[in-house]
């Protein structure tokens, strides 16, 4: 006897719907309890098998090789984004940002053209290769390092999420057009903390990290923790 077959009556009815669905939910139990049970050593089996725990496995991105997620990553250690790096700003960190993003997708992808990396980058091949080749003078030295950070301290985006987690705010309100008084405190601490860490940023640098604000506005907020300095120092 077929157990998976129920023969087909009139299901004109709801009540004839009804009766075929129980049938075929006890048919289906039936069959399920005719199946060979599991062996008793199953549990055994199983715990033999390695469970590997996902917070010890390694992920791999696997677009990381990608130009666009290494330059995403070289924008993030320096500061920057990725729209600086491929865009057409002439401030000093981002040429070494971008200099850096191009020498590390050069790495990756040896075989590119100049062409090609001119194409990532929305740049010439001549801007390519002088990034390839670096600076070979001393004033090129000095171009490239006035306006960039400073090594071996914490870059701006880290001190504006320490600052954010110290007054329990987010790092866009930091960052954004928020004037409630906790806010403005810790912006204001934010903007000393990435001046003193990076000195040879300049105020229009450090005014692109906050939403793009007037330069003006970045030197007020130093220009008052000057004074308050040599005030209390005076006192």
């Amino acid at each position: 006897m077929n157990l998976g077959y129920v023969p087909v009556a009139d299901l004109t009815s709801r009540e004839a719907m009804i009766a075929r669905q129980k049938e075929i939910r006890r048919r289906q139990e039936e069959a399920a309890r005719r199946l060979p049970a599991q062996p008793s050593d199953l549990r055994a089996v199983l715990a033999a098998v390695p469970v590997v725990e996902a917070n010890k496995v390694r992920m791999i991105d696997p677009l990381a090789h990608l130009p666009r997620s290494i330059i995403r990553r070289v924008a993030a250690e320096y500061g920057t984004t990725y729209a600086d790096i491929v865009g057409n700003e002439t401030f000093a960190h981002i040429i070494c940002a971008r200099h850096a993003a191009i020498l590390a997708v050069h790495k990756a992808h040896p075989s590119y053209s100049l062409q090609k990396l001119g194409r990532i980058f929305s740049k010439d091949h001549s801007s390519i290769r002088n990034a390839l080749c670096g600076p070979r003078s001393a004033q090129g030295r000095m171009k490239q390092t006035a306006g960039s950070l400073s090594k071996n301290t914490a870059l701006p985006r880290e001190i504006i999420a320490e600052t954010a987690k110290k007054y329990r705010i987010s790092t866009r309100e930091i960052t954004g057009r928020e004037y409630r008084t906790i806010v403005l405190k810790a912006r204001t601490e934010a903007v000393i903390a990435i001046s003193a860490a990076h000195p040879n940023m300049t105020q229009r640098q450090i005014a692109q990290i906050f939403d793009d604000r007037a330069p003006s506005a970045i030197g007020q907020i130093l220009k008052r923790h000057s004074s308050a300095r040599t005030d209390g120092v005076a006192a």
